[in-house]
């Protein structure tokens, strides 16, 4: 098999008194191992020099985003020009080096493939965990890359080498429009196989590239439109942008008419996973919540102290959510009612919350225990900046304008930057005369219930308050999910007044909302003897709890409609 060069990069940053461009402290390598024409493994190479002591602490990748012990999949690990290497007791991910002072070292080590041939990433994969099948692979750099302590911000330099027919697509390409560090190399992504795709889009701020491999139920022509209006609408709000940014996009396996979607934001791209079915829709939402981290928090200041992040997700996720729903609906990759329905789940999913009114601190020590503690942060976060919004307008002050605000303090005065989270919020506050209180202390940290006001989110809709039943799907989620086949059907539910059985095959979710129990659950079903019929119902349980809901008013034309659109994305 004939191999090629595809590109060797040198993405460096100049140290004072260094040529890093002939001496780099890092160099990352990436190549491949084949089997015929199938990939069999990635293969990593890391070039540096020991520290001025002889005393080189690395670190495998252990843990990112919920995943764990990603260094147990390393393999054939090669540690050349040490003397001694020990493995510490009560940290089995890294490695301490003994050498000559500066000594030159390379590490090595692969990673072999996971998924069979047409075997895709598994439907609850959420990037957690690398995909690497023998056509394709797909990994983000917290899950690879090598860590070398103390060189955080040395200069850095990547290249790669893949077979001949495949395509490469990182952000990695791109540092070399501004230097490269090991910072800039760890949260990356990249994507490799026979059928990657790349195509190039010109911003007013950023060259974009959107990358996708596999298949999917729209076409990548509105896909690339629609991520081009949400990026250069989120450029616009805060007009800024990097020189470069990267969307890659591959396919999950879609089973059991089920749809899941995945993605993370880095640095300077956004990696996403999807079921082929997945409605556009949902990929824009999920991407305007993404990018929009590329400001909040990385350009807002800096977090608690380490090991208190959780702290700040109300704020980092939880306004995030709130403004990719905006700015989705401001881009125009929404509609109005789809803004509408996205607010309802996320109310619907507070109001049912078991962890509506826990003091902060203890979502912080659980969150990432389950989903019901994992979703606090980004419900209550996003109410707190709707109450803020909504309250602000009446003194003269936008929310827009306060994080702006924030955004030109932080990039002016390292000191404020420094400063924990709540007294960065107080004190623009105070600078424009409003105030983050009483919601900070009360609602934010001690758990006190929020209630969006009636004219909350502007425009012409408005929050009701009103007695909603408990979401009851009617069946095993996670049986059914993982099987296909509907199973443990409550026989004292609506789903099984319905006509829903144990056994029946499920082909696909044709309507529903998560955790509101006010819109019809529908299925495509085929029963045991083969038959296929569509059976729908409201999925509510006995128990009812009050909970809050958006409206639009009835009977509006198309011309409303997009008037009332417009204002809500402006408010």
């Amino acid at each position: 098999m004939r191999i090629h060069l595809a590109l060797a990069v040198a993405l460096t940053l100049l140290a004072q008194g260094a040529n890093a461009a002939t001496d780099p402290a890092v160099h990352y390598h990436v190549s491949t191992a084949m089997a015929g024409d199938d990939l069999q493994a990635i293969v990593f190479d890391v070039r540096f020099k020991a520290d001025e002591d002889g005393q080189t602490e690395i670190d495998f990748p252990d843990h990112w985003g919920g995943g764990r012990e990603f260094y147990k999949a390393l393999k054939d690990i090669q540690i050349t020009g040490a003397s001694h290497i020990e493995t510490p007791p009560d940290h089995p991910e890294a490695r301490i080096l003994t050498s000559k002072p500066n000594a030159p070292i390379t590490v090595t080590y692969r990673l072999y493939t996971n998924r069979t041939k047409g075997e895709e990433g598994p439907l609850d994969t959420d990037m957690r965990y690398p995909i690497i099948g023998p056509e394709r692979f797909y990994l983000t750099g917290q899950q690879v890359m090598l860590w070398i302590d103390g060189r955080d911000d040395a200069p850095a330099t990547f290249s790669y080498k893949m077979p001949e027919g495949w395509t490469f697509a990182s952000d990695l390409e791109d540092l070399q429009l501004g230097g490269g560090t090991p910072n800039q190399v760890i949260p990356s992504v990249m994507l490799a196989g026979r059928d990657v795709h790349i195509d190039t889009i010109k911003t007013a701020h950023t060259r974009l590239r959107i990358a996708t491999a596999g298949r999917f139920d729209f076409s990548a022509a509105d896909f690339q439109d629609r991520i081009a209006r949400v990026i250069e609408t989120e450029q616009a709000f805060w007009n800024d942008g990097q020189p470069a940014f990267l969307v890659t996009l591959a396919p999950l396996e879609s089973g059991a008419g089920a749809q899941s979607m995945h993605g993370t934001g880095l640095d300077d791209a956004f990696a996403m996973v999807t079921t082929p079915s997945v409605p556009v829709e949902r990929l824009n939402v999920t991407l305007a919540h993404e990018y929009f981290h590329s400001w909040n928090y990385r350009k807002l200041g800096s977090w608690y102290s380490t090991g208190d992040e959780a702290l700040g997700y109300w704020f980092s996720e939880g306004f995030t959510d709130y403004y990719g729903r905006k700015l989705a609906l401001r881009a125009g990759v929404i509609d109005l009612r789809q803004f509408v329905a996205l607010w309802n789940q996320a109310l619907g999913e507070y109001a049912a919350s078991p962890h509506r009114t826990t003091p902060y601190a203890e979502i912080r020590d659980n969150f990432w225990k389950d989903e019901d503690w994992g979703q606090m942060p980004y419900d209550r976060g996003s109410q707190v900046a709707a109450l803020w919004n909504r309250r602000w307008h009446n003194q003269g002050v936008t929310l827009d304008r306060f994080m702006l605000a924030l955004r030109d303090r932080v990039a002016t005065d390292p000191a404020f930057a420094a400063l924990p989270l709540p007294d960065r919020l107080k004190s623009i506050a105070s600078q424009l005369g409003v105030s983050v209180e009483p919601e900070l202390s009360d609602s934010i940290d001690r758990g006190d219930a929020l209630s969006l006001p009636m004219d909350g989110l502007g425009g012409c809709l408005r929050v009701v308050n009103e007695d909603a039943a408990d979401f009851d799907p009617g069946y095993d989620t996670e049986k059914t999910i993982a099987t296909g086949v509907f199973s443990s059907v409550d026989p004292e539910g609506n789903a099984y007044k319905a006509g829903l059985r144990d056994g029946m095959k499920r082909l696909a979710r044709l309507s529903g909302e998560p955790n509101d129990s006010s819109v019809p659950l529908s299925y495509r079903v085929t029963d045991p003897e083969g038959a296929e019929k569509i059976i729908s119902y409201l999925p509510q349980g006995k128990m009812h709890h009050p909970r809050q809901r958006v409206i639009m008013p009835e009977g509006l034309d198309a011309e409303a409609l997009k008037t009332c659109a417009a204002e809500v994305a402006a408010y």
